[in-house]
């Protein structure tokens, strides 16, 4: 019970997806890219359209369509493997950035699609958060100054420019993949690598790994970050294999 009492100012992480999005978590309002349509003429009942960062607009030109796919085929009980809705037909489980094993996938299947808007919101940021302040307190900070750190992770240009696309959930499993590493948990680094790579970003994933890579050479060297890593692909490979036989096809690679 001390130690629980100790570590209250954790819980003030809390506080912060609430005051970053008043009116929305909670509230009607839901935190939304939506607006940024209004700049492409294919969506424009009228001349114009501004926002603050045109280039952000995949959150509502791609990921909001790809996100309510996987949700419907889910609902029915069906693997989201093909995606009708453009091309003529197309990859959806070995999308890259669709989502299917992430957790805010769970929450588009369970809510309505706004309420699990500003759930996925919320889980980002705290997770996020959480993850860095727990480290901390894995290196040695007290139970302010890991709030302090938590709060900072949460606020970073990678969680709030990045919110709504897939790189800010993948970013969200670093932290813990640092304190497992950090902790010579197996499991833990199972999870973790589990959470990146099906976070929905292989970019950011790839950075993360070497992030995590680079903390065990100089602070862990245990065999149980190597099991982990392993177990932890294992886990991902069902949306692993499909994208990287997708990308075999790749007019790109």
């Amino acid at each position: 019970m001390n130690g629980v009492r100790r570590w209250w100012p954790l819980l003030l992480l809390a506080l912060i997806p609430p005051l970053a999005f008043p009116g929305a978590i909670p509230g009607p309002r839901v935190v939304s890219a939506d607006d940024h349509l209004s700049v492409h003429v294919a969506f424009q009942d009228a001349p114009g359209g501004r926002v603050r960062h045109p280039a952000l607009s995949d959150p509502a030109l791609q990921f909001k369509a790809l996100h309510r796919r996987v949700a419907t085929d889910l609902r029915a009980g069906r693997v989201p493997l093909w995606n009708p809705d453009i091309y003529g037909g197309t990859d959806l489980l070995a999308d890259g950035q669709s989502q299917v094993a992430a957790p805010a996938t769970v929450l588009r299947v369970v809510f309505d699609p706004a309420t699990a808007q500003d759930a996925a919101v919320v889980f980002v940021l705290v997770w996020t958060g959480l993850g860095a302040a727990l480290l901390g307190a894995a290196l040695g900070l007290g139970p302010w100054a890991a709030a302090v750190a938590g709060a900072a992770a949460m606020t970073g240009p990678v969680p709030f420019v990045w919110l709504l696309h897939p790189h800010a959930a993948t970013f969200a499993w670093l932290p813990w993949l640092l304190l497992a590493v950090e902790r010579r948990s197996g499991v833990g680094t199972a999870l973790a690598v589990a959470g990146l790579l099906c976070g929905g970003h292989p970019g950011t994933a790839t950075h993360a790994l070497g992030i995590a890579a680079a903390w065990w050479l100089v602070r862990a060297r245990s065999p149980e970050g190597v099991m982990g890593l392993a177990i932890g692909a294992a886990l991902s490979a069902p949306v692993l294999a499909p994208l990287w036989e997708a990308v075999q096809g790749s007019v790109t690679v």
